[in-house]
């Protein structure tokens, strides 16, 4: 006996299915940031700013999941100011040269490079030693992945409940084609 299958193909169906996908790739990304921002060393808030995540459904139907971190012009735009560069963070930096020189924030222009709080000159040039790469994104996004199916199952839940409840109405006969 072969068993019963049923597939609705109207457009409501099939446009609340891409809105729960949609919602279930967005839990996926929302814990895949904020996994970020627990590994993330606290940089006054920084990384959690300049993050950003969503979800989408391509062209193909298929639920796409983005996190990623803003750029500097973004940033700006939310009203934080550049301090920390989140891919210097993930990546790490070489030794550099900081030079003074360029405009600060209320229009001056930097002659030495000092911590104003501690009343400390460094002088015009520092060389940096660099920095490890803390890489928190990436760990995050492998912590979570193998919990993604569970999480957008939740999501799935309804539409598995509407089938199941289909799959046991009787049979009387009288379809209409």
């Amino acid at each position: 006996m072969a068993s019963k299958t049923f597939v609705d193909t109207s457009s409501d169906v099939i446009k609340q299915m891409r809105k729960l996908a949609r919602k279930g790739s967005r839990k996926i990304a929302k814990a895949i940031m904020q996994e970020t921002v627990t590994l993330s060393p606290n940089r006054r808030g920084i990384i959690r700013a300049s993050l950003k995540y969503g979800a989408r459904i391509t062209r193909e139907g298929q639920a796409e999941s983005k996190v990623g971190y803003l750029s500097k012009r973004k940033l700006r735009e939310k009203g934080k100011w550049f301090i920390l560069n989140p891919s210097w963070l993930e990546f790490g930096t070489k030794s550099h040269s900081i030079k003074a020189g360029g405009n600060r924030r209320d229009g001056e222009v930097k002659k030495g490079l000092a911590n104003k709080n501690a009343n400390i000159l460094f002088g015009k040039s520092v060389v940096h030693p660099g920095s490890k790469p803390v890489g928190a994104l990436q760990i995050a996004s492998k912590r979570i992945a193998p919990n993604s199916k569970n999480i957008a199952a939740e999501e799935l839940k309804l539409l598995n409940e509407i089938n199941d409840f289909l799959m046991n109405l009787p049979d009387d006969g009288d379809d209409e084609i």
